[in-house]
């Protein structure tokens, strides 16, 4: 476990930690997986969270909650990465969205349709600005609400439901020039 603060109360209320357990853990992973992509390296990322967490603990004051803390964290060390690296290098791997089971036994055919595709998912939304792709991969990779999302980025549920509607329009323009611009390369 990974303790934050010796600054915080030595006892703490029923149900809460001053430390981040595997949960916690565990929902970075998500968040790092979701916001960046496939093939993203998680486990490091994960780790520069945990580590900007634990070089940043004095300044948690307990205002907000603790994973509202950490989800802002993740975001800025993901930003950080893209920054550095200029894009992901997250395409044509494995779909980290996809469970390890599956129904039925897919042909080398699907599988290099469904990278395709995923691939290009992802292209499109390295392309969206920061204010609509992350809301956009809370809410729809996620599963979050309106009004969780607008706390975790510190605006209202309706400004989030805005940001959800023009990413959603902004990404299907994306998607759309992508596809048509692989289709006249297959081609050619």
């Amino acid at each position: 476990m990974l303790r934050l603060s010796p600054a915080l109360p030595a006892e703490p209320k029923a149900g809460e930690s001053d430390a981040l357990g595997a949960e916690d853990v565990r929902r970075i992973e998500g968040w790092v997986r979701r916001l960046a992509g496939p093939g993203c390296d998680a486990e490091d990322l994960v780790q520069e969270v945990l580590i900007a967490a634990w070089k940043g603990r004095s300044a948690f004051r307990g205002d907000a909650k603790l994973g509202t803390w950490l989800f802002r964290i993740t975001e800025k060390v993901i930003l950080k990465r893209r920054r550095s690296e200029g894009r992901f290098r997250r395409w044509l791997k494995r779909s980290e969205h996809e469970p390890d089971h599956v129904a039925h036994i897919r042909g080398p055919g699907e599988d290099l349709e469904r990278q395709e595709k995923v691939r290009l998912l992802y292209k499109a939304l390295d392309r969206l600005p920061e204010k609509h792709r992350t809301p956009l991969i809370l809410f729809e990779l996620e599963g979050m609400e309106t009004e969780a999302i607008g706390l975790l980025l510190g605006c209202t549920p309706n400004n989030v439901r805005v940001r959800l509607h023009r990413g959603r329009a902004q990404l299907f323009v994306e998607l759309s020039q992508l596809q048509s611009g692989s289709k006249g390369a297959s081609h050619e």
